[in-house]
Parts: structure tokens; sequence; C-alpha cells
């Protein structure tokens, strides 16, 4: 492989055929048997493969005497060419001709790129075919850095400092059908951001830039693995499967511990991941064992988390659950308005944590612990935390929950004199009951004697004493 510094640089990997990496994708689509040309070979990781596994003749080409001094035991032969001065096909016998030329990784380093495959035409076995595989420029992390102005260099990855050229599908595309090849895009090689070297976030741009960046087709894409054909061949390759869209992925971390005394460490330890902007339900494999304590690391960077349950199963079983049993929670680099589950907190940095110490010890054979969280995704959510300081979060915690309790405490006063005014009303009520049962009982006097009066102005002896009345009130008067 072209290496323009000083000092060589030799590229080694460890091959895993079932990885996903790009020399994985390309080895897996070499036929068995076939006499294979490896151009930037390095230190002859893939011809090693190919030689032991599939029983290919394999002839590297690399620009670095280190790294040929390495991939020499592990080919069939090894050729150092300067892929920048020198054209390949004037190094490899004329008749030697390839079921497949590989350039894994090796055009972004080339100054001159046609002219490698100008000679792998000229190489190629009549049905032969070249197998590319080259970092996207369109990754989405790549693209985050741009849009952030950082361009930064490194050892490895899409900005490799050794990198003079940088293709997108299209551009790399347009490379191949210039120089008489027909292009087909056989596989992907897919990386989340978070396992990138990129440390820019999508979740941290507004909703424009970020609704742009995970519709691009091939955001999610970190290298295209490409199969191309000299267009004589007129070869039809099957349709292109459509790549899968770009996810946006937070880490829970949980550490448990039986002791409330001991510390937390990497052996009582689990790591899942959830999707931003979504309920996730993450499930913890603990088995057998005892739980007392929990460490929950749910932010891996600043921002709002809604954290809606945590259960312990062993098993099926339910043992313990947030919403029903009693237990402590205390935050760390982070702030909540209650302390109880479900609850909104808001992670200070990515070193945010919580602590729940149970009522008491679980046991169980086959332990499991369930947390339901949510990292939301919006503008707003990151303009709130740009714009407000944890400190003044946490004074306005601090006023929130004296408001809170302020707001109890004349409740409660509300509540007991609600209770008096019910009180004297049920007083008032039986007064006036009993003032009208007296009422009603003085009535039915009155209009007792007022009824005897009447029958006694009504009755025939009444009527005749009226004589005697009428001269005693004379001899009164007299």
């Amino acid at each position: 492989m072209t290496d323009n510094t000083t000092d060589e640089k030799i590229y080694t990997r460890t091959f895993q055929p079932d990885s996903g990496e790009s020399l994985a994708l390309v080895a897996k689509h070499i036929p068995a048997a076939s006499r294979v040309l490896d151009i930037g070979c390095g230190a002859g990781d893939l011809g090693h493969y190919l030689r032991a596994e599939k029983d290919c003749t394999v002839i590297g080409i690399d620009y670095s005497a280190a790294s040929l001094a390495v991939a020499a035991d592990k080919l069939d032969k090894a050729l150092q060419v300067d892929l920048n001065t020198q054209n390949v096909h004037e190094h490899v016998a004329v008749d030697d001709k390839f079921d497949v030329i590989v350039m894994a990784d090796i055009l972004e380093h080339l100054m001159n790129p046609q002219a490698v495959l100008l000679s792998a035409q000229q190489l190629l076995k009549a049905d032969g075919k070249v197998l590319i595989s080259i970092p996207n420029a369109g990754y989405v992390g790549a693209l985050l850095s741009l849009y952030d102005d950082e361009w930064n260099y490194r050892e490895e990855g899409i900005l490799d400092r050794t990198h003079v050229r940088f293709y997108t599908k299209k551009s790399i595309m347009a490379l191949l059908a210039d120089n008489g090849f027909d292009g087909y895009l056989c596989d992907r090689v897919r990386r989340d951001l978070l396992d990138s070297e990129f440390r820019q976030r999508i979740d941290s741009q507004v909703d424009s830039v970020r609704d742009w960046l995970l519709a691009k087709p091939e955001g999610s894409t970190y290298q295209f693995i490409i199969e191309a054909r000299p267009k004589t061949q007129q070869y039809r390759f099957p349709a292109v499967a459509k790549p899968l869209p770009m996810s946006l992925q937070h880490i829970v971390k949980i550490y448990w511990q039986a002791d409330v005394s001991e510390a937390f460490n990497e052996t009582n330890y689990a790591i899942k991941r959830g999707e931003m902007g979504k309920q996730n339900c993450l499930r913890f494999k603990v088995g057998l064992g005892q739980i007392h304590k929990i460490r929950l690391n749910f932010a891996d960077r600043r921002g709002v988390y809604c954290l809606d349950q945590i259960r312990i199963f062993d098993g099926e079983q339910l043992l313990w659950s947030a919403q029903q049993n009693n237990y402590t929670i205390k935050l760390s680099d982070a702030g909540a308005h209650y302390k109880r589950l479900p609850m909104v907190i808001m992670a200070h940095h990515a070193e945010a944590f919580l602590l729940l110490t149970l009522e008491k010890t679980i046991d169980g054979d086959d332990i499991l612990i369930e947390v339901v969280i949510n990292a939301p995704v919006s503008e707003y959510n990151n303009a709130f935390i740009d714009s407000v300081s944890f400190s003044d979060y946490q004074q306005l915690q601090q006023k929130y929950t004296k408001l809170i309790a302020a707001r109890q405490a004349i409740t409660e006063q509300h509540q007991m004199a609600q209770t008096v005014i019910t009180e004297r009303e049920q007083q008032l009520v039986q007064i006036r009951s009993e003032y009208e049962k007296m009422a009603n009982k003085k009535d039915k006097e009155i209009n007792k004697l007022l009824l005897q009066q009447q029958q006694l102005l009504d009755s025939s002896s009444w009527q005749l004493t009226a004589p005697l009345r009428v001269i005693s009130r004379f001899f009164k008067k007299s």
C-alpha cells in the first residue's frame, strides 16, 4: 500500500471471516481456487486466509518493503511496486492473468488511480472481476465533522493521514465507468457513529440538519465493497440491496452488587444500546446471584433522559419493581424533580449515573434486570441544556422542591380547614334539624290550643253563658 510519509506504515489486521469488516466481505466474494492479485496487500492477512481456507493462489503487491517482509511467508509471491510511479502490469508476467484483482482500501491512497484500473483491465481473465473496498466520504461522521468545521486526519479510518482522495458512492462509480468498468455495490461495511472514530453526535444538531443527515441513503455506510467488471463482459449484475437506515443510539451500562458496602466492579457489569427518540426496554443478564444495589450509567451525553421503569426478574417471575417496591435513589452529576420512577433526569455530562438501593437483597438463579428508558431527540432539548447551566438547574430544582413542599403544606392546611368547615356545616345541619323539630312541636301545640279555643267559642254552653259575661263586664266597669 502506498505511504507518503518517511516512516513506513505497516497495515496489519487480525482477519476474522465472520466479522463484517471490509477484508472479510471482500473474501466472501472470492470463489475458491481463484487466482488472486492483491494490490495493496499490506502484511498479507487477506492472502493468508484465501490460501489456507479457499485454496487460492495469491500474489501480493505493495509499496512498503516492511509490509512485504511480513507478507512474504503468507503469499505465493510478493512484489514491491510504487503505484504512484510504476504500472502494475509491467511487474507481473505477461501471460499471468487473474480471476480476481483485489484493491482493498488502496484507491484512496493513489494520486493516479486510473493507472491501476488500466493495469487491472490488462491483467484480468476474460471473465475476471475486480473487488474494491473504499471508505465512504459521505459517511455521516465525516459529514458531521465537516459541518462542525473539523477535518482532522488520523492514523486510520476515513480521514487516514495517507489518504489523498475521497470518494462517495457516485464518485467511485464514475471513476470506474470512466476507466472501462461497470461497478456494482455488492456489500457494505455499516458502522454506528458511536463505534467510529468520529465524536460528533447527530442528536446535538438542530432538527433540520439531523433529519437531513438521517435521510442520507448511504449515511450509515462506512465502507463500500464494489465488484467491478470490464464493460466488454456486458455482465448483468443483480439489484443492489437497499442500505439500512441510520439509527441514533445511546449506551446504557449497569453494575450490581449484593453487599451495600462493596464497591462496584467490572465483574458484575453489563452494557446495552438503545435507540434515541424511542422508548427502549433493555434487558441485562445477571444470572445466578444476589442484588441489593444497582448503579445505572444511563447517560452517554449531556441531555434529558426519561427513566420509566426498572424491574428485576428471576426467569419470567417478577421479583421487584420500582413502581411497586421501596427503594432509595441518588443521582450523580444529574438532577430530577423527584426521586421516584418514572422520572425525567437532566444529565450534566456523559458520566452521570443513578444509584438505586433496594429495601432488601434479592436472590435468584436466573436474574435479569429490565430498564425502560428513552433519550429524547430535539433541538429544543439541546437548546435548553446549552442555555441553562447545571448549577442554575440545581438551584431551580431546589426552589421547585421548596415550592412543592410549600404547596403540600398549603394543601394539608386547606384540607384541615375544609374538614373543620365540613364539621361545622354538619353541626349547623343538626341544630337546624333540632330547631325545626321544636318549631314543629310548638306549632302543633299552638294549633291545638287554637282549635280548643275555637271549639269552646262554638260550644252551646259558651253561647248560653254570653249574657252572664256581659253583666259581669258591666259590673266590672261600674
